[in-house]
């Protein structure tokens, strides 16, 4: 279940990332259905403030946020955000230095961007090959889709 470590340097340091447990996807799982749970909450707030939100209308954008959770939607589009990029490098780094902050994950996506740093993750946590090819065409839209894969796979490095 565990692929080499990668490595990122930041501000003059060296950090370690790590492949990304059960235990991680559990709790980025949980962050973003209850993310997606809050947009659909104010969304409807925002409706009933202007007197535009029939009971038809709130009770479609609940099925909606529903339908995003059940059918891992709400994990791919959380994935793709600052926020949730920065969960999931913060709980990669965490394991080899503790004392990280999600702050500093996420200035770390910032300076590394958002694209190297993702595809980082996919190669430790096995579901990407080496330059981004995808290890299992199924879970090919990579650290978006892996709220619900088991981790595993290959190394990487960079600098």
């Amino acid at each position: 279940m565990n692929g080499a470590p990668a490595h990122i340097k930041f501000e003059g340091k060296d950090y370690v990332l790590s492949p990304l447990t059960l235990g991680d996807m559990e709790e980025f799982e949980s962050w973003a259905k209850q993310r997606r749970h809050d947009e659909a909450e104010d969304h409807i707030a925002r409706l009933a403030k202007h007197d535009a939100a029939p009971p038809e209308k709130r009770a479609q954008i609940i099925d909606a946020a529903a339908a995003d959770c059940a059918s891992g939607v709400a994990e791919a589009r959380a994935a793709r955000s600052a926020g949730g990029m920065g969960l999931l490098l913060w709980h990669s780094l965490r394991r080899r230095q503790p004392d990280v902050t999600i702050e500093q994950a996420k200035r770390i996506v910032e300076f590394q961007g958002f694209e190297k740093v993702e595809r980082l993750i996919d190669e430790i946590s096995g579901l990407a090959g080496p330059e981004g090819t995808p290890a299992n065409p199924q879970t090919a839209a990579g650290a978006s889709a892996a709220a619900a894969t088991a981790t595993g796979g290959s190394a990487s490095s960079a600098s």
